[in-house]
C-alpha cells in the first residue's frame, strides 16, 4: 500500500515510491506532494528557483508572488512531461492543465515552457512529437518575417543568407549524441564526426558469440533514479532495468573463505571513520595543505589510520597503566592483610603462653591480668585493621574484575594482516568510483559532487547500456571512422573548418577531409584534450590555441583509469541472488585486481574489476604488438579463473566459454575512463570565493582571438562531456546534461532565447489577434500555413529558421518591428 499523500516525503522516499512502482505519485491530486515530486525528479527544488532560472527570469525572482506562480507552473510543466515521456509536452497542453489562478498569464506559460524544453527538462530523449521547431520563414515586402517554435514573430530588415545553421559534433558519445538530437529538434543541421566505427564512446555493450548475453565493457550502472534522465529513456525504450542490491556483498579473503561479517562491518566502520575525519579536518578545520603542498586523499587515510592506532594503543597504554596501579595497589593490601594476620597469630600464641604461666612467676597477682587485657585489646586492634583490610581488597578485586572486562580487544588496537587486507578491499572500492588511485585525488574537493548524488538505487540495463543510449541520434546524420586533426575557428573565417582523416578500423588514412559548419561542439573525452594540451598527434590541433585558462584546466583536472574483465560461462554456477561479491589481496599494490565481480542478473556472466594500479595493465606494452597484448589478457583470465576455483571450488568451471578484457587506457579515442578531482585541481566556488572552479573552466565556451591576441571574438567553439559537468562529472547522466546544456546554449546563441521577456520589437502571436497567422494541429503533428500581408515576395520552408542577424538575437531582439493589424487572428489549435 503506498504511504499516506497527507505525509511529507523526502527526495529519498520519494525515489523509493517510483522504484517500488508508484510512478502514478505524479497523477496524485495533492499538488504539493505531486509537484514537488516531479520538481525533485528533475534535479530541482520545488520552493526556490535555480540560479539559472533566476538569471532568465530576473524580473519574476523579485516578486515573491511573481516566484510563486512561476514554480507553480513550472512544475506542472514538469509532471505533465514526467507522466508522458513518450509523448511532447506541447505548449497547448500546458495552457489546458494549469488551472486558474496560474494559467492568467499566458505568455509567462510560454516562456517557462519554451525554458524548459531548450534546457532539456522536457522533451528530450525518443518520444512522439506532434510540433517542429522552426513554423515558418516568409517574406512580406522588404521584410523577413520569422515564426519561430515558441510561437514569437520575428523580422528582419534584410534577407537571411541562409536559414538553417549546421553545427559539428566532434565525437559520437553520449553527450555528443544528446547535444546533436537537441539541436535537431531546435533546427539545425548536424554532423557528427566519429572517429570509432560504432558510436557509444565509453558505453559500449559486448554481446557475446553463442550464448547472445550482453554485457557491458564501459559504463554499465544507471545511478540513482530520482532525477536521472537514463531513467526517463528508459521508459521510452523497451527495456529491463535490474535492481543491483549492494548490501548482500561477501567478501572473501585470499584462501577463498568468506569473511565474517562482524569483522567486515567493524573494518567498515573503521574506514567510514576514517572519512568522516578526513572531511572534518579539511572542512571544519580548514587543514588541506602541508607544506604549501596540496594533501592527497592517500596521504590523509595514512595518517588517520596511523593517529586512530595511535590513540587506541594510548587508550590501551593508559589501561594497562591504570591496572598496574590496581594490581600494586592490592599488593600492597596483601601483604598489609598478611602482617595483620601474623600480628594476629603472635597476639594468639602469647595469650595462650599467659594463660599457662603460673602467678609464682609475676612480681604481683595483678600483673598477670594487665597483661591479659593488653593483649586482648591488641588482639581487637589487629581484628579491625584486617577486617577493614579484607573489605578494601575485595573492593579492589571487584575493581579489578571490572576493569578486565573494559581491556581494549585486539581488532580496537591496531590492524593486523587479515584486517589490514579487508580495509585494503574498501580502499579498492574507493579507488574504483574515482578511476585513480588515491594518491592521486585532492583531499579536498574529492568527493565536491557528493551532495548532488542521485537518490535511489543502483541499476544495470539488461539489454545493455548500448541499447538505452544508442538511439538518441540518427545515424545518418554519423560519420564514424573520422580521426578529427585540426579545428579552425578563428574570427576572419565565416564559421569554422574542421579537418578529418577518414581511416580504416586499423587507422590507415583513406583520405583527408574538410567540414564547415557555424559552430563545433567539441565532446572529445578529457584524455584526448590532455593530449592536446601537450601537443600530442592523439588529439586535434585548435587554431588558433586554446586560451591558457581552458589548458590549465585541462591539465589540473584528472583522468582516470578503469578496466573491466567480462568471463561469459555456459551456466551460472553462483548463488544468483548475489549480484557483488569481493575478494581482499594478499599485498597493498595489487588490491584493485579483481577486488569485486558483478553478476549479471538471470545471466552466467561475471564482470571482475581493475581498479586503482591493477587497471594499468601492460601499460609499458604498445597497443600495436598484439602478441605481448594477447599474453597480458590471457593472464588475467588466468588469474580471474583461479580466484573464482578458490572461492566456489569444483563447480566452478576451469575456462570461461568467452572472456574479454578491456584496455581503455590504450584505446586511443578516450585513453581512461573518466575525470576525477586531482591533487591540484580547483573546486567548486566557495563561500566568499568568486574563482571558478576547473569543471566550469572545461564547460566553458571559447571566442575567437582578435587582432590583440585575446580571445573576445564571436562564440564559435563548444564543450561538452562528463568532465564539464561539477555537478554530475564521471557519470553517464552527467555526459548526457552536459550535451543538454550545450545545445542550449548554442540555440541562444544563434536563434536567440525564447524565454526571453519580450520587447518592444518583438510581437507575440495571442488569442486576441485576428487570423490571418493560423497554425493548426491535425492528427497529432502541426500543419504549418503563414498568411502573407500584401505583395508577398517569397516563402521558406516550414522547418527553416532565420539567423542572420547573431548578436541581437541573442537577446531576442531583432533589428526592425512588425506590426499586425487588428483584424489577424493567431489563435493556435494544437
Amino acid at each position: 500500500m503506498a504511504p499516506s499523500r497527507k505525509k511529507k516525503l523526502s527526495k529519498e522516499e520519494i525515489a523509493e515510491l517510483i522504484e517500488r512502482g508508484y510512478s502514478d505519485v505524479f497523477k496524485w491530486e495533492d499538488d504539493d506532494l505531486a509537484l514537488k515530486s516531479a520538481a525533485n525528479h528533475s534535479r530541482l527544488a520545488h520552493d526556490k528557483m535555480s540560479t539559472q532560472e533566476m538569471a532568465a527570469f530576473s524580473e519574476i525572482a523579485e516578486n515573491h508572488i511573481s516566484t510563486t506562480i512561476f514554480l507553480h507552473v513550472r512544475n506542472k510543466i514538469l509532471q505533465m512531461w514526467l507522466l508522458e515521456p513518450n509523448v511532447e509536452c506541447t505548449l497547448e497542453s500546458a495552457y489546458d492543465q494549469i488551472m486558474i489562478p496560474f494559467n492568467s498569464d499566458r505568455g509567462l506559460i510560454r516562456r517557462v515552457h519554451a525554458y524548459l524544453e531548450r534546457y532539456g527538462y522536457i522533451n528530450f530523449g525518443s518520444y512522439h512529437q506532434f510540433t517542429d521547431q522552426t513554423i515558418g520563414v516568409c517574406c512580406n515586402g522588404n521584410i523577413w518575417i520569422v515564426i519561430d517554435w515558441s510561437f514569437n514573430v520575428f523580422s528582419l530588415s534584410a534577407a537571411p543568407a541562409h536559414t538553417r545553421k549546421k553545427i559539428i559534433v566532434i565525437g559520437s558519445g553520449v553527450s555528443g549524441m544528446t547535444a546533436a538530437k537537441q539541436l535537431k529538434r531546435f533546427g539545425f543541421d548536424v554532423t557528427i564526426l566519429e572517429m570509432r566505427p560504432r558510436l557509444g564512446g565509453r558505453v559500449h555493450s559486448h554481446e557475446g558469440g553463442k550464448s547472445g548475453f550482453k554485457a557491458d565493457l564501459g559504463a554499465m550502472v544507471i545511478t540513482g533514479i530520482c532525477g536521472n534522465p537514463l531513467v526517463t529513456l528508459s521508459r521510452q525504450f523497451p527495456c529491463t532495468l535490474d535492481r543491483l542490491n549492494g548490501s548482500n556483498c561477501t567478501v572473501y579473503d585470499i584462501r577463498g573463505k568468506s569473511i565474517d561479517k562482524r569483522k567486515d562491518q567493524l573494518v567498515e566502520d573503521a574506514f567510514n571513520r576514517m572519512g568522516d575525519i578526513a572531511s572534518y579536518i579539511v572542512h571544519e578545520r580548514g587543514f588541506d595543505t602541508l607544506d604549501g603542498e596540496p594533501i592527497d586523499l592517500a596521504t590523509a587515510y595514512d595518517n588517520i589510520l596511523c593517529l586512530m592506532e595511535y590513540r587506541i594503543q594510548k587508550k590501551r597504554m593508559k589501561f594497562f597503566q591504570t591496572y598496574e596501579e590496581v594490581v600494586n595497589t592490592m599488593k600492597t593490601i596483601v601483604e598489609e592483610l598478611n602482617i595483620y594476620k601474623k600480628t594476629v597469630e603472635e597476639i594468639g600464641e602469647k595469650m595462650k603462653e599467659l594463660e599457662v604461666t603460673p602467678l609464682s612467676e609475676f612480681n604481683s597477682k595483678h600483673e598477670k591480668e594487665v597483661l591479659r587485657r593488653c593483649y586482648k585489646r591488641d588482639l581487637t586492634n589487629a581484628f579491625k585493621k584486617f577486617d577493614a583490610m579484607e573489605l578494601r581488597r575485595r573492593n579492589v578485586e571487584s575493581f579489578m574484575s571490572n576493569l578486565k572486562r573494559l581491556e581494549p580487544k585486539l581488532s580496537e588496537v591496531y590492524m593486523n594482516n587479515y584486517d589490514r587486507r579487508v580495509l585494503d578491499f574498501h580502499l579498492a572500492n574507493l579507488e574504483y568510483a574515482n578511476g585513480t588511485r588515491l594518491r592521486n585525488l585532492s583531499l579536498r574537493h574529492w568527493d565536491q559532487d557528493d551532495e548532488n548524488e542521485i537518490a535511489g538505487s543502483h541499476m544495470t540495463v539488461r539489454e545493455g547500456m548500448s541499447h538505452l543510449v544508442g538511439k538518441l541520434v540518427n545515424t545518418s546524420d554519423v560519420l564514424t571512422l573520422r580521426r578529427v586533426t585540426n579545428i579552425e575557428y578563428r574570427e576572419e573565417v565565416v564559421g569554422v573548418v574542421v579537418h578529418a582523416n577518414h581511416i580504416t578500423e586499423n587507422g590507415v588514412i583513406l583520405e583527408e577531409e574538410e567540414y564547415k559548419g557555424d559552430a563545433v561542439l567539441c565532446t572529445l573525452p578529457l584524455g584526448i584534450l590532455k593530449r592536446t594540451a601537450k601537443g600530442d598527434k592523439c588529439g586535434p590541433v585548435f587554431d588558433p590555441p586554446l586560451p591558457e585558462r581552458k589548458l590549465q584546466a585541462i591539465d589540473k583536472v584528472g583522468f582516470g583509469n578503469l578496466n573491466k574483465v567480462v568471463l561469459i560461462f555456459d551456466k551460472i554456477f553462483w548463488d544468483d541472488s548475489m549480484h557483488f561479491f569481493g575478494s581482499t589481496s594478499a599485498d597493498e599494490s595489487c588490491r584493485g585486481e579483481l577486488y569485486m565481480f558483478v553478476a549479471q542478473s538471470g545471466k552466467p556472466v561475471l564482470i571482475g574489476l581493475l581498479a586503482g594500479s591493477a587497471a594499468n595493465i601492460a601499460m609499458d606494452v604498445d597497443i600495436r604488438d598484439e602478441e605481448r597484448i594477447k599474453k597480458e589478457k590471457e593472464l588475467i583470465v588466468h588469474r580471474a579463473m583461479e580466484l573464482l576455483s578458490r572461492v566456489f571450488g569444483s563447480v566452478c568451471p576451469t575456462a570461461p566459454a568467452e572472456a574479454v578484457v578491456t584496455m581503455w587506457h590504450k584505446d586511443e579515442a578516450v585513453l581512461g575512463c573518466y575525470s576525477y578531482m586531482a591533487k591540484y585541481s580547483e573546486g567548486m566556488i566557495e563561500l566568499f570565493r568568486i574563482a571558478a572552479s576547473d569543471y566550469d573552466i572545461l564547460a566553458e565556451s571559447v571566442r575567437c582571438m582578435d587582432e590583440k591576441g585575446e580571445y573576445t571574438g564571436s562564440e564559435k567553439l563548444f564543450f561538452a562531456g562528463e568532465h564539464t559537468n561539477k555537478n554530475y562529472p564521471a557519470t553517464v547522466h552527467g555526459a548526457m546534461l552536459s550535451g543538454m546544456r550545450e545545445a542550449g546554449r548554442i540555440a541562444d546563441l544563434f536563434t536567440g532565447c525564447p524565454y526571453a521577456l519580450p520587447q518592444n520589437n518583438v510581437i507575440l502571436i495571442d488569442d486576441d489577434d485576428d487570423e490571418d497567422i493560423q497554425i493548426s494541429n491535425e492528427r497529432g503533428r502541426r500543419e504549418k500555413e503563414t498568411m502573407v500581408a500584401e505583395e508577398s515576395s517569397g516563402s521558406g520552408r516550414g522547418d527553416d529558421i532565420v539567423m542572420d542577424e547573431e548578436d541581437n538575437m541573442r537577446n531576442g531582439r531583432h533589428s526592425s518591428a512588425l506590426s499586425l493589424d487588428d483584424n489577424n487572428d493567431d489563435r493556435m489549435d494544437m
